[in-house]
């Protein structure tokens, strides 16, 4: 019983701090910080590798990539773990992303690749536009404007067949950027 209490209050914890990330991201980070130990101390394995993601994710919005890296990365050992795909999906992209932000390019373009084909096995229509949008960007970002507009026609595709109507203004805004540039 005491499991299930300690574990309602770190969601609530983390809950509250993803809520703050980006207005506050330093309160944000002393919150996960907190839930981390709580995690650890109550043995919540799962609630543990959603606290290191978070964690990653705002040390990407105070600009420190490689502490974003160290967190996911340990993240994903835990997501693996537990059998965790759409997590792991999550993770694999956003560590591909602040690779590339690093100019890491070989081990974005790995993390990018594995992260989609992942997505894919796990038929998820919404996470693969997501994953091939940001390919596009990195793409863009290494200069292959062949290899971005096709990454961001793919996703174009996918986002027209789940309507979503957000992510094709994305979409049309970075085929455009292409077509100008």
């Amino acid at each position: 019983f005491r499991n299930l209490v300690d574990t309602t209050k770190i969601d609530k914890l983390i809950s509250r701090a993803v809520s703050v990330k980006d207005n506050s991201p330093d309160v944000s980070l002393d919150m996960l910080k907190r839930a981390l130990k709580q995690a650890k101390s109550a043995e919540y394995t799962s609630g543990e590798a959603m606290i290191l993601f978070n964690l990653g994710r705002v040390y990407v919005a105070l600009g420190d990539y490689t502490e974003s890296n160290i967190n996911l990365n340990s993240a994903l050992t835990i997501f693996e773990t537990i059998n965790d795909t759409e997590s792991r999906i999550n993770t694999l992209s956003l560590l591909g992303m602040n690779h590339s932000y690093l100019g890491n390019f070989d081990q974005a373009l790995i993390n990018f690749q594995e992260s989609l084909a992942l997505a894919e096995e796990f038929n998820n229509d919404n996470i693969t536009a997501k994953i091939l949008n940001n390919m596009g960007g990195y793409y863009y970002s290494i200069d292959d404007l062949e290899s971005a507009k096709i990454s961001y026609l793919r996703s174009l595709a996918l986002k027209e067949k789940i309507n979503d109507i957000q992510g094709l203004g994305a979409c049309y805004t970075n085929l455009a950027i292409i077509c100008t540039g």
